[in-house]
């Protein structure tokens, strides 16, 4: 050990012996270690030197001076070591007097890095033993089980913390993934909740709530599957008040997993407790504000608008009538409704629902001008919301305006912090619905900039932010700034959410879009697939965006000129499509029309046939299926029938797009000509007789 680190560590034990962080310098002239190190005034002497580095500061308090540490985490870190040798061989319960009975301020983050030293060398019995004991030890866990997280694989820290699980456990894991979450150590987390799903049992009121908070890091069958276990251990609790949560819990997770049948019974049910709650309290009060709110993002999700306007209106006319009418509640639930009106605009364009929207907004705005003025971050959102509204509306000079009085409003109270990018965020997004990518992209630039200093390179908002930009560049098929956006996006994304994240996803299928435009189809390709794989995961194997990402596949495939690619991959999205569609639809009936064209191009006819019948079953109205269905029985030799088709192609074009239009005009020649050559001309039908005896 250097002179240096001799004096810093006899310091360190001095202060852990002394419980006091700040010791007088005579103390220490005695002391057969430092003492003529502290007595020195040779500049090179150690403690010179730590003075003049700034490790260690000298102050005057009543007349005497004293010497402490200048950084706290440096002492910490020192004192980490002292601990560590001074209890080698001791056991836990030298650490835990420590933690309990030593006042000097840093004694527990001293504990915290001697058992850091500990999980370097993989050894864990002492955090697992104060985890254990609980109190105050267990306060001081989380830092060392998190770095033994990062440090070694979690399988194996998991199953030495949980080989005989206790309720001081899985606190120590609740503490330890906020930290790990605050260090945005996502994968890291995901991982442990992985775990601990396949560890822990539902046996108590704690087990289960992590293992529903772990569903929401499952893939989507193994999250369902879970949930529909623990749907049973909700009858074990005895508590009236941990059932009320657990069922809530229960029925959030469901609703993310996107199960809103489940959701809907756990939400309710979780609301008729809490009702049972209050009224064991004697309080008379209707069940508003959080409890409700997901149970309406569950209506909103299922379209089932008239539920949620019920409840909206419901807590509406409850606060207007309530004595107190608190108007804090009632600029929310009014911003609520205009939020629902909103949507119901989006989903069917009625003038009615976006003037509804507008005057729900209007009245937040009212009460939020009159409780807090114009400048004020509250009134700033409801210009925000209206702002999208009307963009919505395409009323842009509405939109514009109310958009950037958002902005002003965030400017000069935030200035260019956030949350000023959101304005920033929300007018790019505004410009390039307008039309103006250019202004799209200087807002965009401007909202970046703020995300890059207030949040840092790693931050979603930050991803999202490089990802539109790389969108608006590829409108503009500036394709070379495109691909340096989108591969920042995606190396961010990657990095807070892991590889298999669906916003990773997204930012796949623009690089891939960008490698098509540039004819790179092999990298289309292999970016397409990897944003495939990705939705699986994330979505499971039924979801109708996985059809049209298999669609594009497909597409990429067939440019690429590889037809059996191709072919096996629109028909992957066509039987996601019949699952989620059935076959009466014209996406369905589009995607069987790909199929058989490729089958027709590589001269599989009986194949291309099969498809265009089946096809043809979901647009009964469409004459190119029948045309295509008669070339392919021309081919086949099965002339009757090809005749048949052709006439029957002729017949819904002529009914669609008049006698005269080339489409139908081809399908009259092809008729005739194959009636001819094979001596039918009696199967012609009467009118297209009359229109070909010139011919």
């Amino acid at each position: 050990m250097t002179d240096n680190l001799l004096l810093l560590h006899r310091l360190a034990e001095f202060m852990l012996e002394h419980e006091q962080h700040l010791l007088p310098v005579d103390l220490l002239f005695d002391d057969e270690q430092i003492g003529d190190f502290v007595k020195s005034i040779q500049i090179d002497s150690p403690y010179q030197q730590m003075l003049l580095e700034g490790i260690l500061t000298e102050s005057v308090h009543d007349e005497k001076l004293y010497v402490s540490f200048t950084v706290e985490g440096y002492f910490h870190f020192v004192l980490g070591e002292v601990i560590y040798h001074r209890t080698e061989g001791l056991g836990a319960e030298a650490l835990k007097q420590i933690v309990e009975e030593n006042k000097l301020n840093g004694a527990k983050e001293g504990v915290e890095q001697c058992l850091f030293l500990d999980v370097q060398k993989t050894d864990l019995t002492r955090l697992i033993w104060l985890i254990d004991e609980g109190g105050k030890a267990l306060e001081i866990s989380s830092y060392p089980l998190a770095q033994a997280f990062l440090i070694h694989p979690v399988d194996s820290i998991m199953e030495m913390l949980l080989s005989d699980t206790t309720e001081n456990d899985i606190t120590a894991l609740e503490n330890t993934i906020q930290k790990l979450e605050e260090w945005q150590k996502n994968e890291e987390v995901k991982t442990i909740y992985r775990v601990l799903s396949k560890l822990i049992l539902p046996n108590t009121f704690k087990n289960l709530s992590i293992l529903i908070d772990s569903i929401e890091y499952l893939e989507l069958e193994q999250g369902l599957h879970l949930l529909t276990t623990l749907k049973k251990s909700v009858l074990k609790f005895e508590s009236i008040e941990e059932e009320q949560l657990i069922y809530q819990e229960i029925g959030i997770q469901f609703l993310r997993k996107d199960d809103y049948k489940n959701a809907e019974i756990y939400l309710s049910r979780s609301i008729e407790l809490e009702q049972k709650i209050n009224r064991r309290a004697g309080i008379k009060k209707e069940i508003t504000g959080r409890l409700y709110s997901y149970l309406c993002s569950l209506w909103i999700a299922k379209k089932e608008y008239d539920k949620a306007l019920k409840h909206y209106k419901k807590e509406l006319n409850y606060l207007l009538r309530s004595e107190n009418n608190e108007e804090n509640n009632l600029l929310l639930v009014y911003n609520n409704l205009g939020y629902v009106y909103s949507d119901l605009y989006d989903n069917s364009s009625r003038k009615i629902h976006s003037s509804k929207a507008e005057m729900n907004y209007e009245k937040s705005l009212s009460i939020r001008n009159k409780i807090f003025g114009k400048y004020h971050p509250s009134t700033a959102i409801i210009y925000n919301n209206l702002g999208l509204l009307y963009s919505k509306t395409r009323e842009f000079q509405k939109s514009e305006k109310f958009h950037t009085d958002s902005l002003e409003i965030r400017q000069r109270i935030f200035g260019n912090n956030s949350p000023t990018d959101i304005s920033y965020n929300n007018l790019s997004l505004f410009f390039l619905k307008k039309g103006d990518v250019q202004s799209a992209i200087n807002f965009g630039e401007k909202a970046l900039s703020i995300r890059i200093k207030e949040l840092g390179m790693y931050n979603s908002k930050t991803g999202t932010s490089f990802n539109n930009l790389a969108w608006y560049y590829y409108e503009l098929q500036e394709y070379d700034k495109s691909l340096k956006y989108v591969k920042n996006a995606i190396r961010i994304r990657k990095k807070i959410f892991g590889s298999f994240d669906f916003d990773v996803a997204e930012s796949y299928i623009l690089l891939s879009a960008i490698y098509s435009d540039l004819d790179n189809y092999t990298a289309a390709i292999t970016y397409q697939a990897k944003a495939i794989r990705i939705q699986l995961k994330q979505l499971g194997p039924n979801n109708s965006k996985i059809g049209l990402s298999y669609t594009n596949l497909g597409s990429l495939h067939e440019s690429n000129g590889h037809i059996k690619n191709a072919i096996t991959n629109y028909k992957k999205a066509l039987k996601i499509e019949l699952l989620n569609k059935g076959i009466n639809n014209s996406e369905t009936g589009s995607t069987f029309f790909t199929i058989a064209n490729l089958y027709l191009a590589t001269k599989d006819y009986k194949k291309a046939l099969d498809f265009f019948k089946k096809g043809f079953q979901s647009n009964k109205d469409s004459g190119g299926f029948p045309f295509r269905i008669g070339i392919c029985y021309e081919n086949l030799n099965q002339l009757k029938e090809a005749i048949q088709y052709y006439c029957l192609s002729a017949e819904l074009r002529k009914k669609s797009l008049g006698v005269d239009d080339d489409a139908t005009q081809a399908a009259i020649l092809e008729a005739y000509r194959l009636a001819e050559e094979s001596n039918n001309l009696m199967l012609l039908p009467e009118w297209m007789k009359e229109i070909t005896n010139d011919l």
